[in-house]
Parts: C-alpha cells; structure tokens; sequence
C-alpha cells in the first residue's frame, strides 16, 4: 500500500450520487472520525465499491488526498449486522446524529466502539431494552462532545428526589421549582439504577436527550419523519 493512503474500519453514514457513476461518501471511521470520500466509478455494475450498498456492513477502507475530500482507493467489507424491521429505524437514526453531530477528521474511538455495540445489539434484542442502549448512547455522545450534564444531580449540587419534580435545561441541567417541563426524580433514578420497565420513565428519559442534542446539532432530523 502506498504510504500516502490511510485506512481503517468505518461504518458508511451516508451516500450521494457524484458526477456521472460515482458516489460521495461519508464514512465514520475508529482512526480518523468522519471521512468524506469519492467512490469513483461506484454507480458502475461492475464496480469494486458495489459491496458498500450492504446495509450495517462494517468495512476497512482506504482512502487518500491532500484535501477535505478523500479518494475511496479500496472498500472491504470484513463484518454484516443484520438488523431489521422497527431496529432499522434505529439504526437510521444512530447514522444520523453522527453525521450531523460530530466534526470532520476528528478521531473519536470511544465513539465508534460504542456504535459497534449498539449496532450489534439492536441485532436480536427489542423493546425497552433497546430504548435504555439508545438512550445511554446519546448521553455518552453528548458527554464525549463536551456538552454533558449531571445525572444524579441536580444544579444545586443535591442528589436527585425521588419524590420531587424537576425541569431539564440542555445548558445547565435538573432544576427544582423551575418553569417548564416537570419530571419526576422518580424517573431519573431508574435510569441511573439500569430500570427500564416503566413507560414514563422512558417517554421522560427520552425527552430529556432528545433536548440535549437539539441544543447541540445544526439541522433537523430527517430520521425522527421515519418514526412518525
């Protein structure tokens, strides 16, 4: 291999149509972060590329150039997660949040090898126990790009009640006695002690990450129109 060539294992976030029988590819790679990438002669049937229309494939890519924009010199699918029926959904949306969340050319393993789980568990688990991996990425993901908040505590610096009400701000965290939306501490601690069980717990959790990352991300999730 030509020492000017990088390579690693990436997930494909996404791929469109690049001059006449190419693609434009984004990659979300251990060693590098997010690489844009030209498949050049992709959309072409006799393609080496035609492995990356294999869904939850991971692959050990190659790729080279001075610029912002890569040349995909060699694509290798080395591993398949089957995922289907409503966990695709999922697995649409996880693609998302790391394509519009994280920045370009910024390694981030940690990041990665906890995709790599999740992606293998939504292959074969289903209802709340997906819904807690979900919803424990997405902290982890907001905490690993710098916009975390405390969990067990609320901004006073006192442990969560299970018995009070509490408003969430993506900036700052729990607040008693605040205007807005109320969640029970009771639900904050169930998350905390791995309990999933309870619907309301759930539908709060959620809510609570879904306005961390829209404090953060740029542009609207097209995934959430596939939930509704």
């Amino acid at each position: 291999m030509k020492s000017n060539q990088n390579q690693s294992d990436a997930f494909l976030l996404h791929a469109t149509k690049f001059k006449e029988s190419s693609l434009l590819c984004v990659f979300f790679s251990k060693d590098f972060g997010k690489v844009s990438a030209v498949a050049k002669g992709a959309r072409s049937k006799k393609s080496k590329f035609q492995v990356l229309t294999v869904p939850g494939a991971i692959f050990k890519i190659s790729f080279s150039g001075k610029n912002d924009l890569k040349t995909l010199t060699s694509c290798e699918s080395t591993e398949t997660i089957d995922i289907k029926g409503p966990n695709f959904k999922i697995y649409l949306y996880l693609n998302e949040i790391i394509l519009k969340l994280l920045e370009s050319y910024e390694s981030m393993p940690h990041v990665y090898e906890n995709l790599v789980n999740i992606f293998k568990f939504l292959d074969g688990h289903k209802n709340e126990s997906i819904e807690f991996e979900l919803r424990q990425f997405e902290y982890m993901l907001i905490s690993e790009l710098g916009y975390g908040f405390n969990i067990d505590k609320d901004v006073e610096g006192r442990n969560i009640d299970s018995k009070s009400k509490y408003s969430f701000n993506p900036q700052l965290g729990f607040s008693k006695g605040e205007k807005g939306q109320k969640i029970l501490g009771q639900h904050i601690i169930n998350f905390l002690k791995n309990n999933f069980k309870d619907p309301e717990t759930r539908f709060s959790i959620k809510m609570i990450m879904r306005a961390a990352i829209e404090n953060i991300i740029e542009k609207p999730l097209s995934s959430r129109e596939v939930f509704k």
